[in-house]
């Protein structure tokens, strides 16, 4: 008997170590952040870092983020995934060109074509085809008034990043902006055969201090077709671009009243 409990505790010891590598590995793949380069802009008072979240495994997507800041206030942050034969991001991966009211961001990998970001001084974020990209010629930052004076904290994409949060609570799961045919951003929160939940960014607030965000499903055809027109709203939320604070509306449609905590904070009903 008292072979077997020590057996018992040998064994227990096991499991708990391997549980600890376990969580170690996990944490390295999917969790560490590592700054990979940081470009400036020409007048120095802007930065903009590239960033590896976690590691690829075996040859899989390579995940990163940019992060865009104005002295010490973050302007926007971007995540995206990089095919590129399971290698890790590396200065090579990005270019990167200073304009006049954004900065422009290619990425490459040796299994994809380049993808183009523009992230604004204002804390907008969009991807454009290749062939509108603008020509490599420097421009100086025009940083909006918002930013030169009490200079915004948050963007839209920031917004997508707090409601993304509220749904999975913090589990691994990449928040990917993917826009409409008419060019209006949205963020997949579920979707199966059946149906598909989704964020789309409406609008900034009456007041101008809050990113207006919706919350819909949509009941696909039988071809797996769907239609934002055929939507219905199961919640409206305003995002705080000063202080990166989330208020749901519990609004179901457009003309119903939101919350105190909405209508306080984004000067709407």
């Amino acid at each position: 008997m008292h072979l077997l409990k020590k057996l018992a505790a040998v064994l227990a010891g096991l499991v708990l170590f391997f549980a600890f590598l376990c969580g170690i590995f996990v944490f390295e793949m999917d969790y560490v952040i590592h700054t990979v380069d940081i470009s400036h802009s020409p007048d120095m008072r802007c930065e903009l870092k590239l960033q590896s979240i976690g590691q690829p495994f075996l040859f899989g997507w390579t995940k990163g983020r940019l992060i865009l800041k104005h002295g010490s206030k973050t302007i926007a942050k971007y995540r995206f995934r990089v095919a590129d034969d399971g290698a890790m991001l590396r200065p090579t991966t990005w270019q990167v060109h200073w304009r006049d009211h954004w900065v422009e961001v290619l990425l490459d990998g040796s299994e994809q074509e380049p993808a183009c970001i523009q992230i604004g001084y204002d804390g907008s974020i969009k991807t454009i085809p290749m062939e509108t990209a603008s020509s490599p010629v420097e421009a100086q930052p025009e940083l909006p008034p918002e930013i030169e004076g009490h200079e915004m904290s948050f963007g839209v994409m920031d917004g997508y990043y707090a409601i993304y949060d509220l749904f999975f609570d913090g589990q691994n799961k990449n928040c990917i902006e993917q826009y409409t045919a008419k060019g209006n951003s949205y963020v997949i929160l579920a979707e199966d055969d059946t149906h598909i939940e989704y964020l789309m960014y409406d609008r900034d607030s009456k007041n101008g201090k809050c990113g207006l965000y919706v919350y819909y499903i949509c009941q696909k055809a039988e071809d797996g077709s769907w239609s934002v027109a055929d939507s219905e709203i199961r919640n409206s939320y305003g995002f705080c671009y000063e202080t990166g604070d989330l208020y749901p509306s519990g609004k179901t449609g457009w003309g119903q009243p939101g919350t105190p905590g909405y209508q306080e904070a984004t000067g709407e009903n």
